[in-house]
């Protein structure tokens, strides 16, 4: 089948490029709406930031294919037929749209399309319509929820509460998300993670704070209106889950307000002593994390809490755990270490290892007496001995 040949879906893979935002993709695009208008509605006045979506997806889709890995690409497309039923996609536009991006492929690898180019954009283009048609039609779920604002708080100048009351009820589990549309911004919609998850009465808390530049974020915090009609779609992820590893994930600061909303929602919420605000873990990545366990010391002075850990993991690096650098214990380890300036603080670094420190009020003399540890090749316990007599904040 040309769905297994290597060569010819590496021609196609190499066909996108997910950065030329005006080339292929947006090429694409001006021929399925001249082919077809009626899709043209369903898609936002500014088509930038789709096409760049459409493009990555496209990109990533044929690279595994490439790989000869169905699986995954399967899965998305059809998550992305159901998800698609909220614009109002119909079953003949996945037929214009194949048509459309078979002939845009064709056109832009000219003298370098071969019978089995053909065959396997013809396979493969089958593949991506059919999977989303087919899994659109299969759903039986709502397209959409639509739901009324009940309460909009202006918490700060760039950061809002928007209470709503869903039309129904919202089957939803801790870690997931859902794509929203606003009147102020019609299908302009963005990903957003309920602060609040929805309970069975359809109640849902959004808290949205503004992006410098961004249309929506700033409509909501400034322009939501209490009566307003939101549109969400299905909620979105999965959790990945390993409540039994025993693993530190992370360690950050709670006030008496975040361990109440811990407490109360189910899912970790902490706060930023440099930023003096509360935030939720994954309420932009989607990486929330499930309670499943909570625990105070002795002195009830620290809390312990086990976790379901949405997404990769809990570190903002991509990583599992924040705790993923190992620092060498062995006494007989000598090897020599750099210390070099860095702002206002110095970094150690010893083989692969990195570690960070910033000094307050560091004065030439201590970086001196420190650099001088580093230059009689000093294990980095030493070292980091001399940074603690400063109060160094190891970071």
């Amino acid at each position: 089948m040309s769905l297994n040949d290597r060569d010819a879906l590496a021609v196609l893979h190499a066909a996108l490029d997910p950065d030329d935002n005006n080339g292929l993709i947006g090429r694409f695009y001006t021929r399925w709406f001249t082919f077809d208008a009626s899709p043209r509605d369903l898609f936002p006045p500014d088509m930038g930031v789709q096409r760049a979506a459409f493009a990555q997806a496209l990109k990533w889709i044929y690279g595994e294919l490439v790989a000869q890995r169905a699986e995954d690409p399967v899965a998305f497309l059809a998550q992305l037929g159901r998800d698609h039923r909220k614009y109002g996609v119909l079953p003949e536009h996945y037929e214009t749209l194949g048509r459309s991006l078979y002939a845009t492929l064709r056109d832009e690898l000219a003298e370098a399309w071969t019978d089995a180019v053909d065959a396997a954009a013809l396979q493969s283009v089958n593949l991506i319509t059919g999977v989303m048609s087919g899994a659109a039609d299969a759903e039986q779920g709502p397209a959409w929820w639509d739901g009324t604002v009940v309460e909009h708080l202006r918490v700060s100048r760039d950061l809002a509460v928007v209470r709503l009351q869903l039309d129904r009820p919202m089957p939803y589990h801790a870690g997931q998300y859902v794509n929203v549309a606003v009147p102020q911004c019609p299908r302009r919609w963005r990903y957003l993670t309920p602060a609040i998850p929805p309970d069975e009465t359809g109640a849902i808390e959004f808290h949205v704070r503004t992006v410098a530049g961004g249309l929506v974020s700033n409509a909501i915090v400034n322009e939501t209106q209490t009566g307003d009609r939101w549109r969400l779609s299905s909620p979105h992820g999965a959790l990945q889950v390993d409540r039994d590893g025993g693993d530190v994930l992370m360690v950050a600061h709670m006030n008496a307000q975040a361990l109440a909303k811990t407490i109360a929602t189910g899912e970790a919420w902490y706060f930023s002593r440099s930023r003096r605000a509360l935030w939720k873990k994954g309420e932009t990545s989607g990486h929330v994390q499930r309670v499943v366990e909570m625990r105070v010391d002795c002195d009830q002075d620290a809390v312990w809490i086990k976790v379901e850990q949405a997404g990769p993991g809990a570190c903002h690096t991509g990583r599992r755990s924040c705790f993923y650098r190992a620092v060498p214990l062995d006494p007989g380890a000598e090897a020599a270490v750099t210390l070099e300036p860095e702002g206002q603080g110095f970094r150690i670094s010893k083989s692969a290892l990195t570690l960070r420190a910033q000094v307050p009020n560091l004065d030439e003399a201590a970086f001196a007496r420190m650099a001088g540890e580093a230059e009689k090749n000093c294990p980095v316990s030493k070292v980091l001995n001399a940074a603690i007599t400063l109060d160094a904040k190891l970071i």
